[in-house]
């Protein structure tokens, strides 16, 4: 992928109609992780190989994790520009309120959107909500309660009429 607002390098996209933009000022570039982000049929490939029997969906496949890039690219016919748009905006407006991936670019390939993003470790809360105490289960509501007013802050930018196409 290429600067934002650029269009793709060539042997990166299948089709001249793909809508790609890379964020070059994220983390992902600033902190020189790699020249580019993996290319859609790098994605499936390792999808594919996967072993995992959902690899080979076209709707909505398993997101692939690159563990050592600090990247998960989340893809499928049923993900859409407006859906990385809008998390793009979340992610610049709630920074440090909320934890929201950052994300580093998105493409279409295939009839396929590929959002790329920062890969976020550690425990769900659906995977450690059993092993905590009221206390602690009371702590996560608040720290929730404060996430969801973050959120109905929101407002869209002003020059915007809507988010996405």
């Amino acid at each position: 992928m290429t600067p934002e607002g650029a269009e793709g390098e060539a042997g990166l996209h299948d089709s001249t109609n793909d809508t790609t933009r890379t964020i070059s000022d994220s983390t992902f570039f600033r902190e020189h992780r790699a020249s580019t982000l993996p290319n859609p049929a790098e994605v499936r490939a390792i999808n594919e190989g996967s072993g995992n029997i959902r690899g080979t969906r076209f709707n909505r496949p398993p997101p692939v994790k690159f563990p050592s890039l600090g990247l998960i690219v989340k893809y499928g016919a049923d993900t859409t520009v407006t859906e990385a748009e809008t998390q793009h905006m979340v992610y610049k407006q709630l920074k440090g309120k909320v934890p929201v991936p950052e994300v580093f670019g998105w493409t279409e390939n295939g009839g396929q959107v590929f959002i790329y993003m920062s890969l976020i470790r550690g425990e769900t809360l659906e995977q450690g909500w059993g092993a905590l105490n009221d206390e602690e289960r009371n702590a996560v509501c608040k720290e929730l309660n404060g996430m969801v007013k973050a959120w109905r802050s929101l407002e869209k930018p002003d020059q915007v009429l809507y988010v996405g196409k």
